[in-house]
């Protein structure tokens, strides 16, 4: 009975040797789509509730708030941004602003000014964990005046 469970065993290995699997393909492993986040800020000081939409995201902001960053596979978009007036009627103020998103962007697009006199402005910023000439004591800091009247403003920053 040894002998038979040895040559059944060595027969198994020898059957197991002489397959033709390739292993792993390496083009069948699903690869995660490349993405970036988007944040929308409302510092539009006479505006009522700002809608904003990018693609999939859409975000419904005060005047000053801001959201949470939201992630988008990479590509071309359009933003669209508006607000329901007294009446209950929408009214667009931004309609199809190209937006092109790249890999690890992290991008804020704020809206100052007032709605009569709009202003939209974007600001990428740099990832930490990709930017290796960050370190631990580098703050990557930015300021917006939110004031629909004043021109320039003074920031002093002491450590």
């Amino acid at each position: 009975m040894k002998r038979f469970a040895t040559g059944a065993l060595c027969a198994l290995f020898l059957l197991a040797g002489c397959g033709n699997d390739p292993g792993v393909d390496i083009a069948s492993i699903p690869v995660q789509p490349r993405s970036a986040d988007l944040q929308f800020v409302n510092l539009v000081s006479d505006s009522p509730e700002i809608f904003f939409l990018v693609g999939t995201v859409q975000q419904v902001l005060q005047f000053g708030e801001a959201s949470l960053f939201d992630q988008l596979v990479t590509g071309e978009y359009e933003l669209s941004a508006g607000y329901r007036d007294a009446a209950g009627e929408q009214v667009l103020i931004i309609d199809a602003e190209p937006v092109v998103l790249e890999d690890r962007d992290l991008i804020t697009y704020y809206l100052t000014g007032t709605l009569a006199n709009l202003v939209l402005q974007s600001q990428a910023f740099v990832d930490p964990q990709f930017d290796t000439s960050l370190t631990g004591t580098t703050v990557e800091v930015w300021f917006v005046n939110a004031s629909s009247d004043a021109e320039e403003i003074d920031v002093y920053l002491t450590a």
